[in-house]
């Protein structure tokens, strides 16, 4: 989703949790990454919730023929995309879990400092390279 969104708003911390298990805490909240288990409301979405990790915000990293898939035991999937947007821990069919699909496939990459600020200089100069038009017909228009 590269693009969509303020760097920041996408931007995850990868936390060790100890026995194999990872959890995604968001920068901005400080909030984990969360399967809604079954069985809750709204069950299989993923959400940011808690901010001490339990069973629902701990994830294993599997790596499968070259692909990446996270995991989540206390709800028995992969977290996975839909249409490219949504992120949800069920299947195609609704109240099953998702396998290692290929839409559970993940990249997860490292970024020191000075990358971040890297990709937020470009991502502020697309923002501003895109108003510039509209800019410039706002101040013909008020010349006028």
């Amino acid at each position: 989703l590269e693009g969509a969104a303020p760097l920041w708003d996408m931007l995850f911390a990868r936390e060790e949790l100890g026995g194999g298990r990872v959890g995604f805490r968001h920068v901005m909240s400080g909030r984990l990454m969360q399967v809604v288990p079954p069985g809750e409301e709204p069950a299989w979405v993923v959400r940011l919730h808690a901010t001490v990790a339990a069973a629902a915000e701990a994830f294993e990293e599997r790596r499968v023929a070259g692909y990446t898939y996270l995991y989540n035991a206390r709800c028995n999937c992969h977290p996975n995309l839909r249409f490219g947007k949504v992120l949800r821990g069920h299947g195609d069919v609704g109240g099953s879990p998702c396998g290692a699909t290929e839409a559970a496939r993940m990249e997860i990459r490292a970024f020191d400092e000075a990358q971040l600020t890297a990709m937020e200089t470009q991502r502020l100069a697309r923002k501003h390279s895109y108003r510039e038009d509209i800019v410039t017909q706002m101040k013909t228009i008020s010349t006028l």
